[in-house]
């Protein structure tokens, strides 16, 4: 059996691989770029896809995250995949993003990805009640919250440690991580 990232089909008509765009149909309905798609990849709602947190599965603050973000979620808004995994990477992909990219969490939203800082006010804001108001902070230069993140992003490991393997997700959250 071979394997693909999600997304990823051949045309069997045009005798090449295709990366198919998501959408809410139950199977590939046609080949080409607007190919549907359902899966793990972007489980959507009637109105939009889930948002998606790309992390470092491997970091111990990132994480922590992770953790966060889900006890807060009361919703189960966000789904959540490492960089590491294929899911993860054929994101980043499909978003023409460097593989072996860790620098930052990444969040998919409404189709577009947001790095860094941004990410982290729209996530804050997706978690609604008093979190949302840490969105306020957009007002504040981008470079200068970048430059911020830049510095716990780049001592991360060195503060809060570094795991061997990616976090295995507990049975009750399971299903908000993407394979």
């Amino acid at each position: 059996m071979v394997h693909r990232p999600a997304g990823h089909f051949e045309d069997p008509a045009a005798g090449a691989a295709v990366t198919g765009r998501r959408s809410t149909a139950v199977s590939y309905s046609r080949a080409g770029p607007d190919a549907a798609w359902t899966g793990k990849l972007y489980p959507m709602t009637e109105d939009a896809p889930h948002p998606v947190v790309i992390f470092d599965g491997e970091c111990n603050f990132c994480s922590s995250i992770v953790a966060f973000v889900i006890k807060r979620d009361g919703r189960g808004v966000f789904r959540f995949t490492p960089f590491q995994s294929e899911t993860g990477k054929a994101l980043l992909e499909e978003h023409g993003v460097r593989d072996g990219y860790f620098d930052s969490f990444i969040l998919v939203d409404e189709g577009r990805l947001y790095t860094k800082s941004d990410a982290a006010l729209r996530l804050f804001r997706r978690l609604g009640g008093l979190w949302s108001l840490a969105h306020a902070f957009i007002v504040v230069p981008g470079f200068v919250r970048d430059a911020a993140y830049d510095f716990v992003a780049r001592n991360r490991y060195r503060w809060f440690g570094k795991k061997d393997e990616c976090m295995i997700p507990g049975p009750e959250v399971r299903e908000r991580f993407l394979e």
